[in-house]
């Protein structure tokens, strides 16, 4: 105890404004975030602890500014120097440690992931990376090391915007405070609108997490001019604030939409506390106790260090240990976190903490300067691919878990589709000739189509698609990907005007409607189905039924619409959804979790396989492919066969599997129409 009221007193921000109340609300933040990382069953509102980090930066970076502005001392120079010294020591300490970690324990495609997640973080992009990374060909999130930097990205873009803005608004000072109210109030709005229309953008977006910061940046500007407010009531606002902070814990899941009007909770919450003041009984009596101080003071290199050690532990521990081993795997997380804890007290010791009192003035220079060299070796592993000869791709079955497309190999978007105004993510052909078979979907169906491209013989394919956005015709689903209906439609009515293609198959994910994910990608990653918004003829379908029955419809539409144009169409029903990485699994000896019995399988299936049933016989021309049998023995369904992974991630099929799946294709099309496409059965010989 007595070593950490040391730290607390040596702390580097001691000064006459020091509030040692706010690095305890720090604590609070982030033993939020690092207990929702290790055990999210626990701790399953923990996430909203980067809410509370965003409203004491707005605060911290404000007074800052505001002060010197005040006194008309302040250097643009200067604010960015100390930004420098304050982020980069942690930053390019932990990327650079996490590289040489990842080359053990990474295979070469995540590797080359954490190359491009390290140059986001070294030039303040990681949150702009993640957010267009974020779909279902997303890296499952525990296989990223750098995926916590995307809330850094966020507050460093705040810090390059806020002060300009605000040294444009210093010059009038007239209605100030309101200007800013305003500008927070937008954001919250746009936040709002943007968890409706597109909730990947709404959680990476600064624009969105703007309003967070700018709690601070009104609080700082309050206090600064001693506003009556923050004189009254203080134990009271404490209290309340860390009420709302609590309730936020306690009620906030991952699945509610997010931030919009739940971020209040922490983003008010943190507020009220800060508000309060030091005085105010919570602030002085618990927030200053000197253990949550020192956790205070090591907050920033705790958030660093703590995800990626999770992300190798985990990794590690599938080597070594049964994932079945429920106490082990437990203990390993608490070492885990204690390591993160040493490390970011060592951290702090003796490199945060040396760097930022450094009165040389090229220090700053140097951090750029090792900053851009990481940045270099990681940009040398995206260049080699991720080193594919290191120990960590070894194994035929972990290979095929890399999905790297020969794009060379296939030809664009024809002319009429490269216009389009809301650009298609799979406008891919196989050949240079007007396509005969078409496949359309989201990435359930290109992850099929590279197979039957490559097996196909003479027959020239086009694959047409979006992610998250199934095969749909009138049917507006929000959520997730925007203006998946415009895109649909586009695709649609450019197939019915196409003569030459007389066979088109329907491929999506089957999930969509249900209320509950089941592919470890999708419980993981904030993309689920049970944020989609299905809407009909401008009526929102509600309830599993509800939205069952308008997907079937929206399909229904697209059938009817094909069919109407002379085209065979085929629906091909999904390929079952794995509750386990497969990665984890080629990895590790014991397989006691990795599997997926058929009843499991039946009973996830049953509703869409329902779904598929009543439009099969309400479109009785409509053929429907099922690939069980390739998949699903009679008590079992298979993820790898012959040393081979036949997925890729839960609910993908590896490059491989694609092509098992189109020979399978191939021979129930040859015996359903009673011959193969052309040249199709000599390709398959």
């Amino acid at each position: 105890m007595k070593s950490i009221g040391k730290i607390v007193t040596a702390s580097p921000v001691s000064s006459a404004n020091y509030r040692p109340d706010i690095d305890g609300l720090r604590a609070l933040a982030v033993l939020s975030v690092v207990g929702f990382h290790a055990f999210p069953g626990m701790f399953k509102g923990g996430f909203i602890g980067v809410d509370i980090f965003f409203v004491i930066s707005g605060y911290l970076i404000s007074q800052i500014i505001f002060g010197q502005f005040e006194a008309e001392r302040f250097s643009y120079k200067e604010f960015y120097s100390r930004r420098i010294r304050r982020i980069f020591p942690a930053l390019v300490t932990v990327m650079a440690a996490s590289l040489v970690a990842g080359s053990f324990l990474l295979i070469a495609d995540d590797y080359v992931h954490l190359g491009w997640h390290t140059i986001a973080g070294s030039f303040s992009a990681a949150n702009i990376v993640l957010w267009h990374e974020a779909g279902y060909f997303d890296v499952a999130a525990n296989t990223k090391p750098f995926l916590h930097l995307w809330s850094l990205g966020v507050e460093e873009q705040f810090y390059i915007f806020w002060p300009i803005f605000l040294g444009l608004m210093w010059v009038r000072k007239r209605n100030f405070l309101t200007v800013i109210v305003c500008v927070a109030a937008l954001s919250f709005a746009y936040s709002i609108y943007a968890i409706h229309h597109d909730p990947i953008e709404a959680f990476f977006s600064p624009v969105t997490r703007l309003w967070e910061l700018m709690l601070g940046g009104i609080l700082a500007y309050m206090t600064l001019h001693h506003h009556p407010f923050l004189r009254s009531r203080q134990t009271e606002k404490s209290l309340l604030g860390l009420l709302l902070i609590v309730l936020g814990l306690l009620l906030i899941r991952e699945n509610h939409h997010f931030p919009g009007w739940w971020a209040l909770l922490p983003g008010v919450g943190a507020f009220l506390i800060i508000a309060a003041g030091p005085g105010a009984w919570i602030n002085k009596y618990i927030l200053s106790h000197k253990i949550p101080v020192f956790i205070g003071l090591i907050s920033y290199p705790l958030y660093l260090w703590h995800w990626p050690i999770l992300v190798f532990q985990r990794m590690a521990d599938s080597e070594i240990i049964s994932v079945s081993d429920v106490t082990m795997v437990r203990i390993n997380k608490l070492l885990a976190l204690l390591a993160s804890f040493i490390l970011a007290y060592l951290t702090m010791r003796f490199i945060e903490r040396p760097l930022r009192r450094s009165r040389n003035p090229r220090v700053v220079y140097a951090l750029i300067a090792a900053a851009i060299c990481v940045s270099c070796v990681a940009g040398l592993m995206i260049l080699q691919k991720g080193f594919p000869t290191r120990a960590a791709n070894q194994g035929s079955a972990i290979a095929d878990l890399v999905y790297k497309i020969d794009k060379d190999k296939y030809f664009p978007c024809p002319d009429a589709l490269k216009g389009f105004d809301k650009p298609l993510d799979y406008c891919l052909q196989s050949k240079n000739t007007v396509p005969d078979f078409a496949i359309i979907g989201d990435s359930h169906a290109e992850d099929k189509f590279y197979g039957l491209a490559e097996k196909g013989g003479a027959t020239s394919w086009i694959l047409l698609g979006h992610n998250s956005c199934p095969p749909v015709y009138g049917l507006s689903i929000t959520g997730i990907v925007a203006d998946c209906e415009k895109r649909s439609e586009t695709i649609i009515d450019w197939l019915v005007s196409q003569p030459s293609v007389k066979t088109v198959l329907l491929s999506h994910y089957s999930g969509y409607f249900l209320t509950l994910d089941y592919a470890a990608d999708h419980r993981l990653n904030k993309n689920a189905a049970p944020l989609l918004t299905f809407t009909s003829n401008g009526k929102e379908a509600r309830g599993v039924e509800g939205k069952k029955a308008a997907l079937a419809q929206g399909l229904g539409n697209t059938i009817r619409r094909l069919e109407k144009a002379g085209k065979n169409v085929i629906l091909l029903v999904d390929i079952p959804e794995l509750p386990f990485f497969p990665k984890d699994c080629l990895r590790h000896s014991d397989q006691s979790v990795c599997h997926l019995t058929r009843a499991e399988m039946d009973a996830r299936q049953k509703a869409y396989r329902s779904m598929i049933a009543t439009v099969q016989k309400q479109y009785p021309h409509l053929k429907v492919f099922d690939p069980t049998e390739l998949l699903c023995t009679e008590k079992n369904c298979i993820f790898q066969t012959d040393q081979m992974s036949i997925y890729r991630d839960s609910h993908h099929l590896s490059l491989r599997g694609g092509e098992l799946y189109a020979q399978k294709f191939y021979n129930w099309y040859d015996s359903t129409y009673k011959k193969a496409p052309e040249n199709k059965a000599a390709a398959l010989k």
